[in-house]
């Protein structure tokens, strides 16, 4: 959903190649960003190049400075279902999610057949806790896009937090039919059937989100944490243990940490946790 932004450091990898097309990204996007903040001094341009700082400002990261970048021209986002976005999304990663969804339903209305205004709406509906109005959103989506994998993982994650578990477990498994290179669809159906108590099949789908974490190239998944705790919670504290001390290494998390003690003490360590 958000324009594509350089990653951080704990989702890159740590091979010099990666840091160095990393630094690259960066220095282009400053020279952009440098070029676009010269254009400001003519009047005319002056729209143009807001717009286009606050897309580079979207791309690094940094949103709040793009909000207050794309505020100056949000008269004209009535014409401009781009510009609508930007503001939708700057205003989404501001915390200011009413205004987000306005944004996005104006994007929306300017331009149906971009899934990002869908996913937007949905988000910024989601994050104000109306669930109901967020599924509408994707649902409608669907209708046009019918094999988005967004749409349908978010409505999977969803149903899951609405605990509707089987219809989550429908939309993973409809992601996973389109897809079955990415860990979420599994972790997140992991979870709907260890809540039905289906641990056999929890268990499973868990397995494979872990194995898949090693080869996604982003390495920002941890899928270990919940399996980790799944298998503590079913009375395997010791395999816990041995598994959080496999991944915490390779990817360090303050959650993680606290869930080996926990798994720890659950198992008799004491004097480990």
């Amino acid at each position: 959903m958000k324009p594509n932004a350089p990653p951080d450091d704990h989702e890159s990898g740590g091979d010099l190649n990666t840091h160095a097309a990393r630094a690259g990204e960066i220095g282009t996007l400053a020279s952009s960003l440098a070029r676009a903040r010269a254009r400001l001094v003519d009047v005319a341009a002056r729209p143009n190049a807001i717009r286009e700082i606050g897309e580079l400002l979207l791309k690094w990261g940094r949103d709040q400075e793009a909000a207050r970048f794309l505020a100056g021209i949000a008269d004209i986002a009535e014409h401009d279902a781009h510009l609508a976005f930007m503001l939708g999304w700057a205003s989404f990663a501001c915390g200011k999610y009413k205004d987000a969804e306005r944004f996005a339903v104006l994007a929306l209305s300017k331009d149906l057949g971009n899934p990002e205004h869908w996913l937007l709406c949905a988000e910024a509906a989601w994050a104000q806790g109306e669930l109901a109005k967020a599924a509408e959103f994707l649902d409608r989506m669907l209708s046009s896009f019918p094999d988005n994998q967004n749409a349908l993982m978010r409505l999977g994650q969803l149903h899951l937090s609405a605990g509707n578990f089987r219809e989550a477990i429908a939309f993973c498994n409809k992601v996973i039919a389109i897809d079955a290179s990415m860990s979420t669809p599994f972790a997140t159906r992991a979870r709907a059937h260890n809540l039905l108590g289906e641990h056999v099949e929890a268990d499973a789908s868990y397995q494979t989100a872990v194995a898949l974490d090693v080869r996604e190239i982003s390495g920002g998944r941890n899928s270990f944490i919940g399996y980790g705790n799944f298998l503590r919670e079913t009375g395997r504290s010791k395999a816990a243990v041995e598994l959080f001390l496999k991944w915490l290494p390779e990817r360090p998390s303050y959650a993680g940490s606290g869930d080996l003690a926990l798994a720890r003490l659950t198992a008799g360590q004491l004097g480990d946790a």
